[in-house]
């Protein structure tokens, strides 16, 4: 596993190659002690998903004067009773102005917010309508998808040639609901059939299987969409507007684009490498290679008519410096592949074009032979 810190603009602070089977939340304590003892920093606003939330781990932060912005998951946000009983009646008609009469707040057309205070925290209680529909719509298709399951697993079972399973048969059920998220909604249990067949020696024998009868929780199917398009966000910065504290939330998708980014353009998987020193190597070359790609893209975003960075790359990928080594020997000479016209003009554009120069290469080359 490995534990990774950008900085606002996607530049990587600090990684760690831990063990696979250490959970996030227990990261976050080493953390701490880096930032605050190792960098030297004394005022840091941490933000982070909801798998990185615990008790322990907020009090740490809390406790290194340090502060934080997550979110919680629904389960933790009923329990506050933030949100009227009524709350989806609101979202009918006209729901902005519903929800404005409620005291939210528009961060934008589609996604409003109030403030609460709860104990030391600062809770910001967010509605997003686009989430909304995308979550009703995915509740009806999860229905539907139960449904047809269950309709057709029991015509599979009511024409089974051998006998089935119990335990076997209830998995299978609660797998596929769980699935969908309908384990809670669906209420159902295996009646035992028996019924005869025809073996191939035109005998008969007996065959013992199930049929299910279920019924749908409309009441429990109601109570999950209640908090369907609600987020909330927790901070126990006293000073950030919920404007920037939604803002900087929003912006956590950085980490996931490096994340996403490592693994894909700069291969940081599969790893042929088993002993620790060399996975940490690797992981190390493939962060500060992630690096030079977001100044890369960086730069390229100054650019009236940027390429995409991808393409940037495989232009550039095309340079390279080269290495030829005689055998038996520790000399070697080194050469650079000589740029083509289109790779200088770009390089003049990002304000590149010192990296060309003969200095430079020389300090390149200053264990060549040549």
């Amino acid at each position: 596993m490995i534990a990774l810190v950008i900085t606002p603009e996607g530049y990587p602070l600090y990684w760690q190659v831990m063990p696979g089977n250490v959970p996030d939340v227990t990261t976050v304590e080493e953390l701490l002690v880096n930032i605050k003892d190792r960098f030297g920093i004394e005022k840091c606003l941490l933000v982070f998903d909801r798998g990185m939330i615990s008790g322990n781990n907020l009090k740490a932060i809390s406790d290194y004067k340090f502060t934080y912005i997550s979110a919680l998951d629904k389960d933790e946000i009923r329990p506050l009773a933030h949100l009227e009983p009524e709350f989806p009646e609101l979202l009918t008609g006209n729901w902005q102005e519903n929800l404005k009469d409620k005291g939210f707040h528009a961060y934008h057309k589609n996604l409003f917010y109030r403030e609460h205070s709860h104990a030391d925290k600062h809770h910001i209680i967010a509605f997003n309508y686009h989430l909304y529909q995308e979550q009703q719509q995915n509740k009806q298709e999860w229905l539907q998808k139960a449904n047809a399951f269950i309709a057709s697993y029991n015509l599979e079972l009511s024409q089974a040639q051998n006998s089935r399973n119990k335990e076997a048969t209830e998995r299978k059920i609660t797998n596929k609901l769980r699935k969908w998220h309908m384990h809670k909604v669906f209420s159902w249990h295996l009646k035992p059939v028996t019924y005869m067949v025809k073996t191939a020696k035109s005998t008969q024998r007996q065959v013992n299987s199930f049929q299910i009868s279920y019924t749908v929780n409309e009441a429990k199917l109601k109570e999950q969409a209640y908090l369907d398009g609600i987020l909330c966000f927790v901070t126990n910065d006293a000073v950030l507007t919920p404007e920037q504290i939604i803002g900087h939330y929003r912006r956590k998708n950085k980490i996931e684009d490096a994340f996403r980014e490592l693994k894909s353009y700069l291969r940081l998987r599969p790893f042929h490498l088993t002993r620790d020193k060399r996975v940490k190597a690797h992981v190390t070359i493939c962060v500060l290679s992630y690096l030079l790609l977001n100044a890369l893209e960086e730069k390229l975003s100054w650019l009236d008519e940027p390429p995409s960075d991808m393409t940037a790359l495989k232009l550039f990928s095309e340079c390279m410096l080269n290495r030829i080594i005689v055998m038996d020997s520790n000399t070697y000479v080194e050469s650079i592949t000589e740029l083509t016209v289109e790779q200088m003009e770009l390089l003049k554009k990002l304000g590149l074009d010192h990296l060309t120069g003969k200095r430079y290469l020389n300090q390149i080359l200053e264990h060549s032979a040549m």
